[in-house]
């Protein structure tokens, strides 16, 4: 029975044994490396690439975003995919009474408004990268995601959404 079991646990490791996979760290800046500044982790297995990135999200605060993705091959050159990044946020606004417009917070908070803070963002795209030797190398890599951003705020729990384009470039190794 030890054994059965013991082939059980190892079962997996050989059938990743035998898969070809490529392991890549790359750094950059932009959506796939979690906002601004930061490292991306991702696995190759034939023309699907799966990573993930973290980093800096908008500015040298302590904000902090992690991007989920996939990626297909196209060519040795371009990939298509899609992505997921979601990032905390601190950031404080006001809501005046007689206006639905959003106004960046004074040093003294207004009488005649409702203070609100950013709670998270995400964001969910379709994203274009461009590698300049190949997908599977070590290579400068750039591009570009477009998608939907969802803001959450701790006003009524509303949500933000809107459009958004997005770029990234970093260096595979």
């Amino acid at each position: 029975m030890k054994s059965v079991i013991f082939a059980g646990i190892l079962f997996p490791s050989f059938a990743f044994a035998s898969a070809n996979l490529n392991n890549h760290l790359s750094f950059g800046v932009g959506t796939q490396y979690g906002g601004l500044l930061g490292i991306k982790y991702s696995n190759t297995y034939g023309a699907d690439t799966f990573y993930i990135g973290g980093g800096l999200a908008d500015n040298l605060d302590e904000e902090y975003g992690i991007t989920l993705g996939w990626e297909r091959s196209l060519n040795p050159k371009h990939s298509l995919g899609l992505l997921i990044r979601t990032k905390e946020l601190d950031w404080e606004h006001y809501i005046y009474k007689n206006s639905n417009l959003l106004s960046a917070s004074p040093n003294n908070q207004p009488s005649s408004g409702i203070k609100f803070k950013g709670r998270y963002e995400s964001y969910i795209a379709g994203s274009y990268t461009y590698f300049f030797n190949r997908y599977d190398e070590a290579s400068l890599l750039g591009g570009i995601s477009l998608g939907k951003s969802y803001l959450k705020t701790n006003k009524d729990g509303s949500f933000r959404d809107g459009t958004e384009l997005k770029l990234h470039f970093g260096y595979q190794f």
